[in-house]
């Protein structure tokens, strides 16, 4: 692992929804070798979950993790990080095999060390700023979205929590419903298997709340509310003789939640 890629992941961290443009200015590299180093196997776990939880996945390739009271300097096989109170993380590579004469090399003992962090606990202090947006949106799951209030309790820019919502959308953390008239429309979760895919998606996509492809092939699930929505649902069974719709649960009135949370 390379300076820059140290660097790379260390932007990750402070920030992980920041765009290629951004990280690449700040480390100084082309967009395109962004593109490249995010796209090799042992970034993969990293992009992946990053906002919740640095997978497991990620620090088996770092067997230790030392917090050093004063700035270490270069040490082989590792990455940086300023930490609190003018501590300095640092984590070692899977390429290192003797962290002790690693070191000796660079004038260090033990004296220097702090104390020593367990990954989980590292995490969350990688991560709290999207943990703590993360609480207040579970604490009220029928709240209507205020970027601005939302920020004013982060301490945080409006466009900051949209785009950490946006995030969290894209990558099915959370679903949201829309604001609609609970007092003529019911909602209904449903499962539709069909050849006729594209067309399916495309004809559904004016009815529904919530729909994803569950596969590339035919299978869609989603909601879909009102009348008129669930009449399309027999158009479609018209369209394709072996489309199969399960209903699967139908929402009240009275309890239709503008967030629904897919992942604990």
């Amino acid at each position: 692992m390379n300076k820059k890629e140290g660097e790379l992941i260390i932007q990750l961290f402070r920030n992980p929804l920041q765009s290629y443009r951004s990280i690449a200015k700040e480390i100084d590299v082309s967009n395109s070798l962004i593109t490249y180093m995010l796209r090799r196997s042992y970034y993969s776990p990293i992009t992946k979950d990053l906002v919740l939880s640095i997978t497991p996945n990620f620090f088996n390739l770092y067997k230790s993790t030392i917090v050093f009271k004063e700035d270490p300097g270069n040490i082989p096989y590792s990455l940086k990080f300023k930490g609190d109170n003018n501590t300095f993380v640092m984590i070692y590579g899977k390429n290192s095999n003797n962290i002790t004469e690693i070191l000796k090399s660079q004038g260090l003992t033990t004296s220097n060390i702090n104390m020593r962090y367990d990954p989980e606990q590292l995490k969350f202090n990688f991560l709290s700023f999207p943990k703590r947006l993360m609480e207040l949106l579970i604490a009220d799951p029928n709240q209507v979205l205020d970027y601005k209030k939302l920020g004013e309790k982060m301490n945080s820019p409006p466009a900051t929590i949209r785009r950490y919502i946006n995030y969290f959308i894209k990558n099915n953390i959370i679903q949201f419903f829309p604001k609609i008239n609970i007092e003529k429309n019911n909602m209904y979760l449903f499962t539709l298997i069909t050849q006729n895919f594209q067309l399916s998606m495309s004809l559904l996509r004016n009815y529904y709340t919530i729909l994803r492809p569950l596969d590339n092939y035919g299978l869609i699930q989603g909601i879909i509310y009102d009348e008129e929505g669930t009449a399309l649902l027999d158009k479609l069974k018209s369209l394709d003789k072996k489309v199969y719709i399960s209903i699967q649960y139908k929402y009240e009135t009275n309890q239709t939640p503008f967030i629904r949370f897919l992942k604990k």
